[in-house]
């Protein structure tokens, strides 16, 4: 699910139009039209002003489409004991070394 997706997804669930939301976060109708058709991507300052209008982090609207570009690139993640784990699938030496090189740093 895209961020736009998300957008919709979630003012559909607290009832809100998209006149509403824009009004919301002092944004134009057609900016969130645009956000919600994936026409444009809102910059982390405007996705705040978003996620306070709907009662959500900003997180919550960007990670769907995060995790997905993460499988996409041969991650797996899941969620373990409240925490994110992830999982190289298949064989992909490149993603295992960036992932230990991360590691190593923290």
């Amino acid at each position: 699910m895209t961020t736009g997706e998300r957008i919709r997804h979630i003012r559909n669930e607290r009832g809100f139009t998209q006149k509403q939301l824009s009004e919301m976060c002092g944004l134009s109708e057609p900016a969130i039209r645009n956000y919600e058709l994936g026409n444009r991507k809102p910059s982390a300052q405007i996705l705040d002003k978003i996620a306070a209008a709907l009662a959500v982090t900003a997180a919550e609207l960007v990670l769907p489409e995060l995790f997905d570009e993460l499988e996409k690139a041969g991650l797996e993640i899941t969620i373990h004991d409240d925490e994110p784990v992830i999982c190289v699938k298949g064989d992909n030496p490149q993603i295992e070394k960036l992932l230990k090189e991360y590691a190593a740093s923290k």
